[in-house]
C-alpha cells in the first residue's frame, strides 16, 4: 500500500504543529518500515526544508517528494496532480485542509479512482467554531471526496458543520512528540513562555492582559522573570502595541523560531489560553514533555490532556490567569512535581507507536470502503 502524506507551508514559526507531527510520523514508517506500506511526505521546498533543518525529517529520506525549486501555487498545485498521476498512490492522504491546495483538491474531486483521507487539525472548524466562508467552502470540497476523516477532536462527530460526512469521522486515540529531543533542561530558566499562531483563536492577548496586571500589582516579581511570546500571525501587530502601551518592552519579547526545542527544554512555565480547545495542541504537548508548569484554559477536551494532577486550568479570564501566573511565579518549585507528572503522562499516552497504529487502520479502512 502506496501512502502520500501531502501538506504544503512556509515554515514552522507561526505555528506548524500539525506539519511536524506528520513530519515525525513520516520519519517514524521510514525508519520502521512495514512489509507492503510505502508512506511518501509529498511537500513543497521551504517546507521540506523547515522539517530537515528543525531534525524532523532526515535529507536523505529515501521517500522524501519535493519539487527542486519552490513554485508558486497554481504550480505547485499542478505538480502535485503530476506526482499523484506519475506514483499512483493507493491512498492520498491530506494534513490539512489549506486554502492554497484549493485546485488540487478539485481535481481530486473529479478523480473517483483517488482515494483521500484527510486530517481535521483545526478546533474552530473541527467543533462549529468561528471560521471564514472560504475556509468553510474549501474544507467542505475535501470532506466531500475524504472516505475517512481523521480529527483530533472529540466531539467532531457531532458538529453540525459535518452532519452529511459524520458516518466518515474517526477521532485520532492521541497526538505525539519526539520526546528524545523534547526534555527538561538541567539549566531552566525563569521564563513563561505562549507559543502558536498569534491569532484570536490562540488568544495571546489574554496573556498580555494579564502580565500588565502582575506589571501593575507586583513590579519586583515580574522584575524576576521573562516572558516570551513566539509565533506569527493577523494579532501580531495588536500584540506590539499593547506592549509599547503598557511599557513592558523590559519584560517582553516577541520572536519566531524553527524549533521550539530549546525553548521550551529552558522555560519553566508555558500557557496556552485557547477560547476553544487546547487539546491536543503540539506545543501544549512539548512543554508538558520538557517539565513546564502549563497554565491553560478549561475549554473543549483540554483536561484529555492537562488536569489538576498535570497542570492549572484557568477560567478564561484576565483575572484567572494573573492569579495562577502569580502563584506559580512566586514559588514555582512548590508546582515542579505537577511538571514532572505532566512528562509522565504525555510519554505513556500520547506516543507515536498507537497514532501509526491507528492511522495504519484508517488507511487500511479508506481502501477498503
Amino acid at each position: 500500500m502506496k501512502i502520500f502524506l501531502v501538506m504544503r507551508g512556509t515554515g514552522l514559526d507561526g505555528g506548524g504543529g500539525a506539519e511536524r507531527r506528520f513530519g515525525r510520523l513520516f520519519t517514524f514508517f521510514s525508519v520502521n518500515r512495514k512489509p507492503d506500506l510505502d508512506v511518501y511526505l509529498v511537500t513543497n521546498r521551504v517546507l521540506a526544508q523547515r522539517l530537515i533543518m528543525c531534525g524532523i525529517v532526515d535529507s536523505d529520506a529515501e521517500r522524501l517528494i519535493y519539487p527542486e525549486e519552490e513554485m508558486g501555487i497554481l504550480a505547485f498545485n499542478r505538480w502535485l496532480i503530476h506526482m499523484v498521476r506519475y506514483h499512483r498512490p493507493d491512498v492520498v492522504h491530506l494534513v490539512l485542509i489549506q486554502r492554497s491546495l484549493l485546485p488540487f483538491y478539485l481535481w481530486l474531486l473529479t478523480n473517483r479512482s483517488v482515494v483521500v483521507v484527510s486530517t481535521l487539525a483545526s478546533a474552530s472548524i473541527a467543533l462549529d467554531g468561528r471560521c471564514s466562508l472560504m475556509q468553510a467552502v474549501t474544507a467542505h470540497i475535501v470532506w466531500a471526496k475524504s472516505r475517512i476523516i481523521d480529527s483530533l477532536y472529540p466531539g467532531t462527530e457531532k458538529s453540525i458543520r459535518l452532519t452529511p460526512w459524520k458516518d466518515r469521522v474517526r477521532i485520532s486515540p492521541c497526538s505525539f512528540s519526539d520526546y528524545s529531543q523534547y526534555k527538561p533542561s538541567p539549566a531552566k530558566t525563569n521564563t513563561i513562555v505562549f507559543a502558536g499562531r498569534l491569532s484570536e483563536v490562540k488568544n495571546p492577548m489574554l496573556l498580555l492582559r494579564a502580565i500588565a496586571n502582575i506589571n501593575q500589582s507586583e513590579p519586583d516579581l515580574l522584575a524576576r522573570w521573562r516572558v516570551a511570546i513566539y509565533g506569527k500571525g493577523e494579532l501580531e501587530r495588536d500584540v506590539i502595541s499593547f506592549i509599547d502601551k503598557y511599557g513592558l518592552r523590559g519584560s517582553i519579547t516577541v520572536a519566531s523560531v524553527n524549533s521550539m526545542t530549546s525553548v521550551l527544554s529552558e522555560s519553566r512555565v508555558f500557557v496556552s489560553l485557547q477560547h476553544v480547545d487546547n487539546y491536543p495542541s503540539q506545543s501544549l504537548l512539548e512543554a508538558m514533555a520538557c517539565e513546564n508548569v502549563v497554565i491553560a484554559t478549561d475549554v473543549g477536551n483540554t483536561r484529555l490532556l492537562v488536569n489538576e494532577n498535570t497542570g492549572i486550568l484557568i477560567h478564561p479570564s484576565t483575572y484567572s490567569l494573573s492569579e495562577a501566573l502569580s502563584r506559580v511565579m512566586h514559588d514555582w518549585d512548590a508546582y515542579a512535581p505537577c511538571a514532572t507528572r505532566a512528562r509522565l503522562y504525555v510519554i505513556e499516552n500520547h506516543s507515536v507507536d498507537r497514532f501509526a497504529s491507528y492511522l495504519l487502520k484508517v488507511w487500511i479502512e479508506g481502501v477498503s470502503t
